[in-house]
């Protein structure tokens, strides 16, 4: 992925800290080369217009002459800010599309749903954390399966499965889904 992008970054934003203008002047190049090889179209829509921004700025670092410490602050500022926005980088040719979970009724789990399904696209499975990948994709349908079943029009189907959990008196659980397993 582009971590050793984001370890460039840092290393600029600690040399611009501690007012080292000769040690940050050689990385500007390396920065400013390594973010033109990324496409802004890989990037979450939101965060498109950020990096085209800082890419410019990092790129007019590059290309400048005549440096001085006084700089150094506002370097340190827009390197904090590609790390940020490298964090939305969804992969070399991902493309990355958010998605809408619009349809969960409940916004707190929209909201765990979502964040979820952003790290699942954008760190999990372009790591390569497969184990991890099959735990949050489970996890993500699970939260989804739990809404819908808690649905009052679903609810009432969902009970009339064949399958749904009875009681001892063979009386569905109105429980849905909360005595329910993932079994039933």
């Amino acid at each position: 992925m582009v971590q050793y992008i984001v370890k460039l970054a840092e290393k600029v934003v600690e040399l611009a800290e501690q007012g080292q203008l000769g040690e940050v002047l050689p990385l500007r190049f390396g920065l400013a080369e390594e973010l033109d090889r990324l496409d802004p179209r890989d990037f979450l829509p939101a965060a498109r217009y950020d990096f085209v921004v800082a890419r410019l700025k990092v790129r007019s670092f590059a290309t400048q002459t005549g440096f001085s410490s006084g700089m150094l602050p506002s370097v340190a500022s827009f390197a904090k800010e590609v790390i940020r926005i490298l964090a939305q980088y969804g992969g070399d040719g991902s493309r990355v599309v958010s998605r809408s979970f619009a349809f969960i009724k409940d916004s707190d789990l929209r909201r765990l749903i979502e964040r979820d399904f952003r790290e699942l696209g954008l760190k999990v499975f372009p790591g390569g954390a497969w184990k991890s990948t099959v735990v949050l994709a489970g996890s993500i349908l699970e939260a989804i399966l739990y809404d819908q079943l808690g649905d009052s029009v679903t609810k009432p189907r969902a009970l009339a499965s064949p399958k749904a959990p009875r009681d001892k008196m063979a009386k569905w659980k109105d429980r849905v889904p909360v005595d329910w397993t993932r079994a039933n």
